[in-house]
């Protein structure tokens, strides 16, 4: 894992101005999260979480597949490609799979950007659910509990990549997932996600103002210009809401390095091989489900439309008028008047028929006529009189 450069700036110059004073003030709390190596995870607080959790991941449609790769227990390093800004919906999505997977009172983590643990109250909310931040003394010792670790080496700039790069696997060169690996002895499980990239329109990292505002002492190398409704081209100061796009969570065969031995992490030309196979693994992936999708947002939204649309319709109804034999609604036909200015009508028409009756007055006759639309749409019943001819005086 690359070293943080706030440890460094734990002790900073006196401040000069606003900008200066937040920055150092973030820089001593990203140096006291990475040195904090309590266990905060509470499985009570997820159980109490997850319904939230899975209403939030439902915008996105999720589809997991492979999750019976997974071990059901002991440690295993899971890696993923990032996606969706800070909206991550993969992250979410992969985490509630691990915890079905292996239950919720059995030891998981995500390693998580360090900045994230320095927001007051974001930071004890992301441990609670087992989150830490992605040093290797955090991911070593995880792993030495038996625990699952969800890492994204990507980080921030495969989560800002740009629009034009949505279907491509960018891990920056980070290798430090790698030395963690074959450190550890652990087997490694690559995790595809397809459609998070979608659901936001990054036109450019800003990996240049970023440095310019010095947000990169704070490991955070991006400062994206994004597109959307309702603010057109904004900021992430400002950013769009996500789109409802169909996410895909493939979990892939499992790799074994455990054959290189502990020592493979400090040879340069195996941890390159291993970083070029994962990635080719992951890219393969995603190449394959962009060509299975390849308009995700469309897909998702016409899902999300019929989703919202079949729960609609049942709370229309009362429960009384529920079928508990059939999985149907039983929609009672109304019951039309018996009479019309005191004379009788002479029948009463079945729901889907089309019927005409005649009613006779002083006047002359008129024909009333039947439409099923009366009775599917729950409307009054109400008699209509033909174009000819007209109501008769009665």
């Amino acid at each position: 894992m690359p070293s943080c450069p706030a440890l460094e700036a734990a002790d900073p110059e006196p401040a000069r101005g606003l900008h200066a004073q937040v920055l150092a003030a973030l820089s001593r709390r990203i140096a006291a999260g990475r040195a904090d190596t309590c266990v905060q995870r509470d499985p009570d607080f997820i159980r109490t979480m997850l319904p939230i959790i899975a209403r939030y991941t439902s915008y996105f449609t999720p589809e997991v597949r492979g999750l019976d790769r997974v071990p059901a227990d002991g440690p295993v390093l899971l890696v993923g490609n990032h996606s969706g800004l800070f909206y991550v919906p993969e992250a979410w999505t992969c985490g509630q799979a691990i915890l079905s997977r292996r239950g919720i009172d059995a030891p998981a983590c995500l390693l998580g950007h360090d900045l994230l643990f320095a927001l007051p109250g974001v930071g004890p909310f992301l441990r609670r659910l087992g989150a830490v931040p992605a040093t290797t003394s955090h991911a070593e010792a995880a792993l030495a509990r038996g625990a699952c670790v969800l890492v994204y080496p990507g980080g921030d700039l495969e989560a800002c990549r740009p629009w034009t790069q949505r279907n491509k696997v960018d891990f920056g060169g980070r290798t430090g997932f790698v030395r963690l690996a074959l450190r550890c002895g652990v087997p490694v499980i690559p995790v595809a996600a397809h459609g998070g990239h979608h659901a936001v329109v990054v036109l450019a990292r800003g990996d240049r103002l970023a440095r310019t505002v010095g947000l990169d002492t704070l490991r955070i190398n991006v400062f994206p210009l994004l597109a959307g409704p309702p603010f057109g081209v904004t900021s992430v100061l400002t950013p769009p809401p996500p789109l409802p796009a169909h996410l895909t969570v493939e979990f892939l065969p499992a790799l074994d390095w455990t054959g290189y031995g502990p020592g493979a992490a400090d040879d340069t030309r195996i941890v390159s091989a291993c970083y070029e196979d994962i990635t080719g693994r992951l890219q393969a992936a995603l190449d394959r489900l962009s060509a299975e999708y390849p308009h995700p947002v469309l897909l998702g939204f016409s899902r999300f439309t019929a989703r919202a649309a079949a729960r609609a319709i049942p709370r229309q109804e009362p429960q009384q008028n529920r079928s508990p034999s059939l999985n149907v609604w039983a929609r009672p036909a109304p019951r039309p008047p018996s009479s019309i200015g005191g004379r009788r009508i002479p029948g009463v028409p079945k729901a889907g028929s089309r019927a005409k009756d005649t009613i006779r007055g002083k006047g002359g006759t008129s024909s009333l006529i039947w439409s099923p639309s009366d009775i599917r749409m729950r409307r009054p019943w109400k008699p209509r009189p033909m174009e000819r001819g007209g109501w008769p005086p009665i």
